[in-house]
């Protein structure tokens, strides 16, 4: 629900923005309207200014500057019109969608009651919680390498990965670390974060190339990512890739970045 609603209110900020440019251009636009003739398959441009002029001075190609800004303002009176409906029946969804959200409608029930009925949707820290406290297999490969502990007590491979945790958390981004994906019968893979993407409902994999100095570690990892791919797993959609080397340490802003749309 916090989607719809966040959308409608970045189209209206949107129509919003729109409107202001037409309205800017118009108010420097030419009086009158653009007659257009159409004659050997070639146009004609006409500048009606007067209200009983219905013809129009005919404007010759040095003036087709005056038809551009006479077509522009057709233009833009209509984008603005349009841009009113719009957000005239954007505003009745929004104001909709705040008082009678279906999938929030639980939530007005009596608590005692509430404990009793099965949403239709379930809320989004059920789901969450659901989702954290899922069975799962996890990565038992050389547990003595997992040395470094971020702040919520877990055992990582890397201050990198550390840093890429506490981001998450700070972002408030549920995540599991090294949780099983299996590829298919022959292959499983344990990326480093399983991220939920709370807003549609799905999981997202981060890797970390933390070698990427490293010629054998670049084919490896280079491996790894074309088996994701042929799993179907796109980079930049459900599977992110953070990087470093020892000349170039891990970028903190660019990590943000790429998971800022599924912050919460």
């Amino acid at each position: 629900m916090k989607n719809i609603i966040t959308a409608i209110s970045n189209r209206q900020t949107l129509l919003k923005t729109i409107t202001a440019s037409s309205e800017r251009r118009l108010s420097k636009s030419p009086d009158g309207k653009l007659r257009v003739l159409t004659k050997n398959k070639a146009f004609q441009y006409y500048h009606v200014s007067k209200p009983k002029d219905y013809n129009g001075v005919y404007l010759n190609k040095k003036k087709r500057t005056t038809a551009a800004k006479l077509a522009q303002k057709e233009y833009d009176q209509k984008v603005i019109q349009a841009a009113k409906e719009e957000n005239k029946l954007l505003q009745q969804l929004y104001d909709f969608y705040h008082v009678n959200p279906v999938d929030e409608l639980h939530l007005s029930l009596h608590p005692g009651k509430q404990r009793l009925i099965k949403p239709v949707v379930t809320p989004d820290e059920d789901y969450i919680n659901n989702w954290i406290n899922q069975d799962y297999r996890t990565n038992t490969f050389h547990p003595e390498e997992r040395k470094y502990e971020n702040n919520r007590g877990i055992m990582m491979r890397s201050k990198s990965e550390v840093i890429i945790s506490e981001i998450l958390d700070s972002m408030n981004i549920p995540y599991i670390y090294e949780k099983e994906l299996p590829l298919d019968y022959l292959h499983s893979y344990f990326p480093d974060f399983t991220i939920l993407d709370v807003k549609n409902r799905r999981e997202v994999y981060l890797e970390h190339l933390g070698m990427m100095d490293d010629p054998d570690y670049i084919s490896s990892a280079l491996q790894k990512i074309k088996k994701y791919e042929e799993n179907g797993y796109r980079l930049n959609d459900n599977l992110l890739l953070t990087y470093e080397t020892l000349m170039m340490p891990l970028n903190t802003t660019l990590v943000k970045e790429k998971l800022s749309e599924f912050a919460r």
